[in-house]
């Protein structure tokens, strides 16, 4: 047997159970407090944990619960982080286009640039840049949607609006 639990189960009390929650798969087990001293026990011990409840077994496997010895588990969540960052293609953009504003935020990156909080807007020459920049996207099929942020004068929640790219 080159089998392990992973360490990325967590066990919670719920009012008359356990639930079992494997993180990394997302599958959650609920099990009664008679039961979970011996699924505890049995997870110190999966040699006798097999032979006892085969089925069992297979469906905690099944469930990310056991995984093979050899798996890094770690690397595995690495690299579906690197897949979801490099593979992404949804294009995210945000666009501020006036610096109108009187809150001076100590996180405003408009302060970090030397920019000065001002009652100017977005030039034409930028929007049509903006304008032929969405329409480079869309032709050249670089992103499957755009989110599109826009962030004026004081106000704290941004518009939000995702376009989906029909093919």
């Amino acid at each position: 047997m080159n089998e392990k639990v992973s360490r990325y189960n967590i066990e919670v009390e719920y009012k008359d159970n356990f639930l079992l929650f494997n993180t990394l798969t997302n599958k959650l087990l609920p099990v009664n407090y008679r039961d979970y001293a011996v699924v505890e026990t049995l997870l110190e011990n999966l040699p006798v944990f097999q032979d006892m409840y085969p089925n069992l077994y297979e469906a905690f496997k099944k469930s990310g619960f056991i995984v093979a010895a050899d798996f890094d588990e770690l690397a595995y969540i690495k690299l579906q982080n690197k897949k979801s960052i490099f593979m992404n293609k949804d294009y995210h953009l945000t666009i501020n286009p006036t610096l109108d504003c009187n809150l001076r935020c100590w996180y405003c990156s408009v302060s970090y640039a030397g920019t000065k909080h001002n009652k100017e807007r977005m030039s034409d020459e930028v929007i049509n840049s903006l304008n032929e920049h969405i329409k480079d996207l869309v032709i050249q099929e670089k992103a499957h949607s755009i989110l599109l942020d826009w962030l004026y004068g004081i106000t704290i929640a941004s518009d939000i609006m995702k376009l989906n790219i029909v093919k």
